[in-house]
């Protein structure tokens, strides 16, 4: 038997005839990661305990957040294109990122590998806008606003006709230090509440918002406080992450008739 490449054929029976050609297996989602410092909590897109099925983290070195963020990262794009790369080699089923704003590059990502690839949770806002019947609106919570721009969200196919009300979150003391500061310890507890009170800030500016997505690939972990503050649905990238994952590993359905 063939072991040059790595990838089920066919299944016979109750058999599995298999080539091999990696020496680990069994990875479901390849996370290219920032190069941060700070504290992750469970929910995070780079905790591992996040996740209910394997994970593999890849740290793109020099790819700070003012880089990606404020910068728009220019110039780290072979990085992450690299690393996708690298990633599917050693056999990850899809691919994403730590940063919602690398949104912006999108395409240009996404073919460097031959699975899927999602750079931003920004890309579940048309399915959202659509769910909610194409009129009402999606409230969008993001790290830094004045950053977040139109080229963003056309880089993932979101349309200008596609009313979106955006909340930064640049300005909330504990939630920078943590994030943009040196090494500043977490305090989840007021993070939070600076989180909730931006999400009530969007619905208070404009009643028409009926749901969320999240930008920021830190929220998730504070998803649940917003849904509770706010009676409404929340998407972020574990979301979409999740929907991905079991598109891409379907399993057989177990029941009665």
């Amino acid at each position: 038997m063939s072991l040059k490449k790595a990838k089920v054929r066919r299944e016979i029976g109750k058999h599995w005839i298999v080539e091999g050609g990696r020496n680990t297996y069994g990875k479901a989602l390849g996370i290219m990661v920032l190069d941060t410092r700070f504290d992750r909590l469970p929910g995070d897109v780079a905790n591992a305990s996040t996740y209910s099925y394997p994970v593999v983290f890849r740290t793109i070195k020099g790819a700070t957040t003012q880089k990606v963020i404020k910068e728009g990262g220019a110039g780290l794009v072979p990085l992450f294109a690299r690393a996708a790369r690298d990633l599917e080699r050693e056999g990850v089923k899809a691919i994403t990122t730590s940063c919602g704003f690398l949104a912006l590059h999108q395409k240009e990502l996404a073919a460097n590998v031959k699975i899927p690839l999602f750079t931003s949770s920004l890309i579940q806002i048309p399915i959202v806008h659509a769910m909610l019947g194409g009129k009402n609106k999606v409230g969008v919570l993001t790290a830094n606003a004045s950053s977040l721009t139109d080229k963003h969200f056309r880089a993932v196919g979101i349309r200008q006709d596609v009313p979106l009300v955006i909340g930064g979150l640049e300005k909330k003391y504990n939630l920078a230090k943590w994030l943009w500061g040196s090494r500043h310890p977490l305090d989840a507890v007021k993070v939070e509440q600076e989180v909730i009170e931006s999400a009530l800030e969007i619905v208070r500016r404009d009643k028409n918002v009926k749901a969320f997505v999240l930008e920021c690939t830190n929220l998730p972990p504070f998803s649940h406080s917003i849904q509770k503050a706010t009676r409404l649905p929340v998407f972020d990238i574990i979301t979409l992450a999740n929907m991905i994952y079991h598109g891409v590993s379907r399993h057989r359905f177990r029941g009665f008739l």
